[in-house]
């Protein structure tokens, strides 16, 4: 029995060995420069060999390209030329770029994973290579690294107007991104005149960043399931305001890249869907984001973002209750009004994509109104009954009730009155 647990130990050290031996004598050269690579301390950390691979320090050849890195030591993760909040504790080290999360691939397409050694997170060539977008070229006889700048590629910058629509078509199918019924994104032959092809970029909360609304069914592309691996599928989904619906798009040399905020990666069609792929920039995840005409028949719901008050201004709680109060505006009190059809709308939160919501669909007076997971029921559409320049009585399609303060200054519905309580101004804000 000892024997064999010295065996089964022996065979447990030898599979867990990872060889790696310094290779000191390889010479890095950046844009015909040698540098010296060295870590945060300054002290040299040579490049080193495993597995017959040659690994590159990550911060030495970031630092000599004038690049800040940071690292995090709670998710593991390397941030190169900006902090992401895309990073999430796993069981490897996580290199974020420019934002989005890098995943270095060997020749044969497989995933290779950063090695942490002394504290110093090392990358192989060819993933330093692609990495900062570098050409990569090694010399045996001097065992001598090149990097060498590419060519700046003409970039034709993509310009998206919130209040226009789009149809995205791919640059290496010609094939246009098109909603079907069942909450999947296909990729079929370009139409102009199809409204399943047609999309519009709603601005998120966060900057650069936009909800991809369907103008056939409402619906916000959505990385499903909250998916952070590539193969991960793009479907399309109720609005919800969540990270995984968020995207944003990146020109680069012969088209755009179209990133989900959730994972950090890059939109490409599928055979019978849409996934997120890894990041290698190739042609199948170019895509031409065109400007569309809106079809015949087809009304495009209104984009502007508003403000509601009444002496003050509607304020989430933390608990999705609605109190008025003064501010500043933040984004948190700004509104989004959006045509659902039979002179009806839901009104959303522009920080959270919460809609007003009747809570519990409640048909009895005083009840509470509240922010809640935006849906298509009766409790979230509402009718807007104007009265003035800009004022409005605010009336629920399920329960006939109106939107009214009560005497604690939160948000209730009730029956008509003539209280100004009830009288609600909408102004458009940026």
């Amino acid at each position: 029995m000892k024997k064999l647990l010295a065996i089964l130990l022996t065979l447990i050290m030898a599979l867990s060995a990872i060889p790696v031996m310094a290779e000191d004598t390889v010479t890095v050269v950046l844009d015909g420069e040698v540098i010296d690579c060295k870590n945060a301390q300054g002290v040299e950390v040579p490049p080193i060999l495993v597995d017959g691979t040659t690994y590159l320090p990550v911060r030495a050849i970031a630092n000599a390209l004038n690049l800040n890195v940071q690292w995090d030591d709670a998710t593991k993760s390397v941030f190169i030329n900006g902090v992401s909040v895309l990073a999430k504790k796993t069981d490897v080290i996580n290199i974020f770029i420019n934002g989005g999360k890098f995943i270095a691939k060997d020749a044969n397409g497989n995933v290779v994973n950063p090695i942490l050694k002394d504290g110093t997170t090392y990358l192989p060539v060819r993933a330093i290579g692609e990495a900062f977008d570098k050409e990569v070229a090694w010399d045996g006889a001097t065992k001598t690294v090149t990097l060498t700048t590419k060519e700046a590629p003409v970039i034709i910058a993509t310009v998206i107007n919130k209040d226009k629509v789009y149809s995205i078509i791919n640059k290496e199918t010609g094939k246009a991104l098109s909603a079907t019924d069942h909450n999947t994104l296909v990729s079929e032959s370009y139409n102009a005149a199809s409204a399943n092809q047609i999309f519009r970029f709603v601005p998120a909360p966060t900057d650069g960043y936009f909800f991809i609304q369907s103008v056939s069914n409402g619906q916000n592309f959505d990385v499903s399931g909250h998916s952070v691996e590539a193969g991960g599928e793009i479907i399309t989904w109720d609005s919800t305001g969540a990270e995984n619906q968020m995207f944003t798009v990146k020109d680069v040399e012969g088209g755009a890249l179209i990133y989900a905020a959730s994972s950090g990666l890059p939109l490409q069609p599928a055979d019978t869907n849409t996934i997120q792929s890894s990041i290698t920039k190739k042609p199948i995840q170019l895509w031409e984001i065109k400007e569309a005409k809106m079809p015949e028949g087809v009304n495009l719901p209104q984009t502007g973002a508003y403000r509601v008050f009444s002496i003050g201004d509607l304020k989430l709680t933390d608990n999705n209750g609605l109190i008025v109060t003064t501010s500043d505006i933040p984004n948190s009190q700004k509104w989004t009004v959006a045509d659902a059809g039979n002179n009806e709308s839901f009104i959303t939160n522009l920080a959270t994509g919460m809609n007003l919501d009747v809570n519990g669909q409640s048909l009895t007076p005083g009840d509470p109104i509240i922010t809640w997971y935006a849906g298509t029921d009766p409790n979230q559409r509402w009718i807007l009954e104007k009265q003035g320049d800009n004022t409005y009585l605010i009336k629920s399609v399920h329960s006939g009730l109106y939107l009214t303060i009560n005497a604690n200054n939160m948000l209730v519905q009730d029956y008509r009155n003539a209280s100004y309580k009830q009288v609600w101004t909408m102004t458009q804000t940026n």
